[in-house]
């Protein structure tokens, strides 16, 4: 991906359609394009019947912002890079109270969210944080990658890795953590 490339992504937010355009005209990987746009049609598509538009007229506003267009692309260029591996996730789980979005307050989960998730089939579970656990990206994110939810079952690990930051509110530390791991049951 060239710099001229990562500029015009970054430059520029609006509608869907104008988003499908950007990437689709960029000189990123054919895969990436595709995954990168299934994942901001999956927003689009949620957001378009909240909003009763067509998912192409969606107007995205913290979603067509800088970062959620580089975590989107970002993902997909992350997992190419890593051989577009399956992907596993433990269920999900959402915190509660209030999100201010560019229409307004919502309650936690946004409407975005459970939308997302819910035309996937994912089930939802809250928790007693105080503020959102999953954002809209991180439902399409989730919703177009992941396999399968649940715990862990006979993988054996071949790397790890993890990471740690206090959250919006600064209470308990978010703990996000990653397996690459060998599908295959271990043997003792």
């Amino acid at each position: 991906m060239s710099l001229s490339t990562i500029t015009i992504i970054m430059t520029r937010t609006g509608t869907f359609a104008e988003i499908k355009k950007l990437i689709t005209k960029s000189k990123l990987s054919a895969w990436v394009k595709k995954r990168s746009v299934a994942v901001f049609q999956r927003i689009a598509e949620a957001e378009g019947k909240i909003h009763g538009r067509p998912p192409e007229q969606v107007h995205f506003h913290e979603v067509g912002a800088v970062d959620s267009i580089v975590d989107i692309v970002g993902a997909c260029i992350a997992l190419e890079m890593l051989g577009q591996p399956r992907v596993l996730a433990a269920p999900v789980v959402e915190g509660t109270g209030w999100v201010d979005c560019a229409h307004g307050r919502f309650p936690v989960p946004a409407p975005a969210t459970l939308a997302i998730l819910g035309a996937r089939g994912i089930g939802v579970t809250q928790c007693d944080e105080p503020h959102e656990l999953v954002t809209p990206t991180g439902a399409a994110l989730l919703a177009e990658f992941v396999e399968s939810f649940g715990p862990m079952q006979n993988l054996a690990a071949e790397k790890s890795a993890s990471a740690s930051a206090r959250g919006k509110t600064g209470r308990a530390p978010m703990f996000s953590g990653r397996c690459w791991a060998n599908a295959q049951p271990s043997t003792p």
